[in-house]
């Protein structure tokens, strides 16, 4: 899956292997979501990035035990990422979980 993941690009298909592999997705496939959602590039379907966005946030906190220090690290870079890009209009402030945010960054 974190290949699948790596080489995405496009939104719709990104939100498809998250809802679809939701239930066998590890941390590092996470990890590799975050990094593929920053990168993707604008003008595709910007409703699916609150949804993506919260599934990804749920299954972050979900995993956050078993993370190592690289996959947090990596999920921080891409959440700012997305915090500072093209995306910030269609998340709003609300859309990345700070508290989130901080517990990776405790971690």
């Amino acid at each position: 899956l974190t290949g699948l993941l790596q080489e995405c690009s496009e939104l719709g298909g990104l939100a498809l292997i998250v809802q679809e592999q939701r239930g066998v997705l590890g941390q590092l496939d996470v990890s590799a979501a975050w990094a593929c959602l920053a990168r993707i590039e604008s003008g595709q379907g910007e409703t699916e990035v609150g949804e993506v966005v919260a599934a990804l946030q749920v299954l972050t906190r979900a995993g956050l035990d078993q993370m190592d220090g690289r996959e947090i690290a990596d999920g921080i870079y891409s959440m700012a990422q997305l915090h500072d890009s093209r995306w910030s209009d269609a998340k709003g402030e609300e859309g990345l979980d700070r508290g989130l945010l901080e517990a990776m960054q405790r971690q």
